[in-house]
């Protein structure tokens, strides 16, 4: 694409496609969208008296959601999860200790409320985690097999802007922008819940009967008094 530009590559540029690729995949895809290959769940155990659980790795993007099993057989149960204003106002007594029932972001890391009494807990971090980053030209990840031509547009966008093509990198950031919400569109119609929606039927509230006509003719007359 960008020799369509008019632009020639030159040996470094090639060097830096795939620093390209790996930028459109993070700063953009992962920074715009939470895709289904991003949910990744890991299990951790509580310490006793340490309410503090980090990420669980540098790739983690955020926590979607965190489970609680208190004993081996029970059943894992979702903690609500709150804001730092919510939970100093809730829990005054930062140093309350018990069976964790909520949980908030501080820094780069998850606080549980109250402070956990036990090491027993099981805690499974439900995740969106950022992709490994391609090393080689021949390796590739989900983002690179199933969309390679907005990966291309947004390579690109970069490249553009690494010669300093600043106004072609506008015009083509136009088109990878429009190619990535499509996207976003569709997979957020695919992961969304199919309602059936039940819509009356104009006929709704007429006695049933051979000739509607007839029907609403009858109607008018009962409501006419005739």
């Amino acid at each position: 694409m960008l020799d369509r530009e008019g632009i020639s590559v030159s040996s470094t540029g090639y060097g830096q496609v795939t620093n390209w690729i790996n930028d459109a995949i993070r700063e953009v895809f992962c920074a715009r969208h939470n895709w289904p290959s991003m949910e990744k769940a890991y299990v951790r155990s509580t310490v006793a008296g340490s309410a503090d659980l980090s990420f669980p790795d540098t790739l983690t993007k955020d926590v979607a959601l965190l489970e609680l099993r208190e004993t081996p057989t029970s059943d894992w149960v979702v903690l609500d999860e709150f804001t730092d204003q919510q939970a100093r106002y809730e829990f005054r007594d930062s140093a309350t200790e018990g069976l964790p029932s909520v949980w908030f972001r501080f820094g780069e890391s998850i606080r549980l409320r109250p402070i956990p009494d036990s090491s027993t807990y099981r805690l499974r971090v439900v995740c969106w985690s950022y992709p490994a980053s391609l090393v080689e030209d021949a390796d590739e990840n989900t983002f690179t097999v199933r969309f390679p031509r907005a990966l291309s547009l947004w390579a690109c966008v970069f490249g553009l802007e690494f010669y300093g093509e600043l106004d072609a990198s506008l015009k083509m950031r136009q088109v990878a922008e429009a190619e990535l919400a499509m996207l976003i569109r569709e997979d957020q119609n695919r992961s969304r819940p199919r309602n059936n929606v039940v819509t009356p039927s104009r006929a709704s509230g007429i006695p049933a009967g051979p000739r509607r006509m007839g029907n609403r003719r009858s109607l008018r007359r009962m409501n006419l008094g005739l």
